[in-house]
């Protein structure tokens, strides 16, 4: 009787054993399947094929179509890891990555906690040179103050960047926006319009001009401190004639809080005419 209540309790013994090592085989999977999809979370940006994770990045500008360095005395970085991003633009900033989308040369990086996130486009790959545009998560709107161009800060030589005018600089900011004017004309059937004229100064090198049914792209520069004048670098009509080979097409002038324009297209009769007319900024 003693016998076979001993071997009773050695094979619960053993049963209980077995239950329990498999118990902790199923536990230790279990854990070692949390760490390994831990580990996979980390990681998951490091699979995506992201040209500039953990290279150094500088603020440069794009002025026209030319992109140079910021007169800024200090250049603004910009560093990507796997699972943060560290951007001084205003100040030295960290944020934690939520993910990164990756899409034909697009990245978008989503942040923790944060309402906006950055849709980074590669403009050249040769340069290393990028577009980070700061989108609201909500509606997607892009805030132009917090979007920038970057470039990887190895390949800087290569791209022998000159440095933005910092004096011509400020002179551009005054302009940037959009004009209008308005003028009462008489032509040959001696029939009054009212002809409409629209500016939008984008950039030096990038002034569009509207009359009536025809636009023009001006490429312009500083004559003096006050003026600047600008040559038709495309039409919407791809035309050339009389008007077209006119130089300077545009003048535009600032005095004091005035702005003012001379075109050969503006005009209140018939032919061409280099009379300054008072524009309107709108915007």
């Amino acid at each position: 009787m003693k016998e076979t209540f001993k071997i009773v309790k050695i094979f619960l013994f053993l049963l209980l054993t077995i239950s329990c090592k498999n118990e902790i085989k199923k536990n230790g999977v279990s854990i070692i399947k949390e760490q390994n999809s831990e580990k996979e979370s980390q990681n998951i940006n490091n699979s995506l094929s992201i040209p500039f994770l953990n290279k150094n990045l500088l603020e440069i500008v794009k002025i026209g179509n030319e992109f140079k360095l910021s007169c800024s005395e200090k250049s603004n970085k910009v560093n990507l890891k796997s699972n943060s991003l560290f951007i001084e633009i205003v100040e030295p900033t960290k944020y934690d990555v939520e993910k990164i989308e990756e899409s034909n040369d697009r990245f978008k990086i989503y942040l923790k906690g944060q309402l906006f996130y950055y849709d980074v486009i590669l403009i050249d790959r040769n340069l290393g040179i990028y577009y980070w545009k700061n989108l609201l998560k909500k509606d997607k709107k892009i805030d132009s103050n917090f979007s920038f161009y970057t470039i990887e800060e190895v390949k800087l030589k290569t791209a022998n960047l000159e440095k933005e005018n910092c004096d011509e600089n400020n002179e551009i900011s005054n302009w940037i926006g959009e004009y209008y004017l308005e003028l009462s004309s008489t032509h040959g059937d001696n029939k009054e319009t009212i002809d409409k004229y629209r500016i939008v100064f984008k950039d030096l090198k990038n002034i569009e001009f509207s009359s009536n049914n025809h636009k023009y792209i001006i490429s312009g520069e500083f004559f003096d401190e006050k003026t600047i004048q600008g040559d038709i670098s495309k039409n919407d009509k791809n035309e050339k004639s009389a008007i077209t080979s006119i130089s300077p097409f545009l003048s535009l002038i600032k005095d004091g809080d005035n702005y003012y324009v001379t075109c050969p297209l503006i005009t209140q009769g018939a032919g061409f005419s280099s009379t300054p007319y008072e524009i309107k900024k709108v915007k």
